[in-house]
């Protein structure tokens, strides 16, 4: 799979969130390498909890971010997040499941590389512009 490189393109320009969305990136990675070397069931399955128990820690504080700013789109936002999460619950169940297979390999590219990189380049970007307007 294709691991992601934090980059410029992924910042948003708002520091504390910005810092929260590398480890994010960070920990998905984690979980590929996991998966993609086959590493033991333990090690992945805390690797995917750790994942889950960080999105969970970001989005709330992001959400608060939201809030504080009186940001409009925070609904939206809202429903991503636990797009996202729901996301993770069912990669999660399938790895306990199946354990390490090519499906779940894909799986994680899409949230890794196309889930992701989306919500961040898109959602949380105009967060960022709006942001700069006030």
């Amino acid at each position: 799979m294709k691991r992601i490189e934090w980059g410029d393109w992924l910042a948003i320009g708002v520091p504390e969130i910005d810092a929260q969305h590398r480890a994010l990136v960070d920990r998905l990675n984690d979980v590929d390498r996991a998966v993609a070397e086959h590493h033991p069931e333990t090690e992945v399955t805390k690797t995917l909890d750790f994942l889950a128990d960080y999105a969970k820690h970001h989005f709330t504080t992001e959400e608060e971010f939201m809030a504080r700013e009186q940001y409009p789109g925070i609904a939206g936002q809202r429903a991503a997040h636990r797009e996202f999460l729901a996301l993770l619950e069912d990669l999660e169940r399938d790895f306990r499941e199946e354990g390490s297979t090519r499906p779940l390999a894909e799986a994680l590219e899409t949230l890794l590389v196309t889930w992701l990189t989306n919500h961040i380049q898109g959602m949380d970007r105009e967060f960022g512009r709006f942001l700069d307007k006030g």
